[in-house]
């Protein structure tokens, strides 16, 4: 019989691509899960990993295994969440990340609001942007990701996410009252060109967007300020 943390390591692996990402997310020493992943080899009797150079990956054996033993950790989470509830009782903790604009509009007021009708129920939320937020839930180190999709980076479809859309958003430009772009209904990426930008840092999801919208239409935008507070942002044109 296959052993069930040697196959939620492999998985965690297909997810966060190294050993060591798979040590910090699980609390072991690197040494701990190569050698663990080791043992499931021998355990299945199959090559499940490949070097190439300095990298290690999945063969296709070990990608398929994955695959298989997905939705037989999903069912022993499940199974695992249920035993001590009652019909009458919510119980457990719910993990909800989130980007920082929509944590403030509704993921919190939905919280306090989940809170009052299932106060056993514990509640908790991080604030994290899309890139960091999407490898937590396919490793289940939390249970939601509120992010924003911008159409680049492929499908949301993937692993054994359930996608459910939440609602849509316009691209806006916020400029000072004496800019002549703020009399404008419209205005394009190529209008922007002599902008001065500010932006969020480079690893949030709205400026690695903008700065590929830029480049398409011929140029790169000019950053005067990097912010994180939107606040700061708005005060500093």
């Amino acid at each position: 019989m296959l052993n069930i943390w040697r196959l939620q390591l492999l998985v965690q692996f297909e997810v966060l691509g190294t050993m060591q990402q798979v040590a910090d997310v699980m609390r072991v020493s690197k040494s701990t899960v190569s050698q663990q992943l080791n043992l499931l080899e021998q355990e299945t009797g199959v090559t499940l990993f490949e070097r190439i150079g300095r990298q290690v990956r999945l063969t296709v054996a070990g990608r398929e295994l994955c695959r298989k033993v997905r939705p037989v950790l999903g069912q022993l989470e499940l199974i695992g969440n249920s035993l001590g509830e009652s019909d009458d009782k919510v119980i457990g903790t719910v993990h909800v990340a989130s980007f920082s604009s929509a944590m403030s509009a509704f993921v919190l007021p939905a919280l306090r609001k989940l809170s009052g009708k299932y106060p056993q129920l514990e509640s908790k939320a991080s604030e994290l942007e899309p890139n960091l937020s999407l490898p937590l839930l396919d490793s289940r180190q939390i249970d939601i990701a509120i992010v924003a999709y911008l159409g680049r980076g492929g499908s949301l479809q993937r692993f054994e996410r359930a996608v459910t859309p939440i609602g849509s958003d316009r691209m806006q430009i916020l400029v000072s009252r004496d800019n002549p772009l703020a009399l404008r209904e419209s205005v394009s990426v190529e209008d922007l060109a002599d902008s001065v930008w500010a932006m969020e840092q480079a690893d949030a999801y709205l400026p690695s967007y903008m700065t590929s919208l830029c480049k398409a239409a011929g140029f790169m935008p000019k950053i005067g300020g990097v912010f994180t507070s939107y606040s700061a942002m708005k005060k500093s044109g």
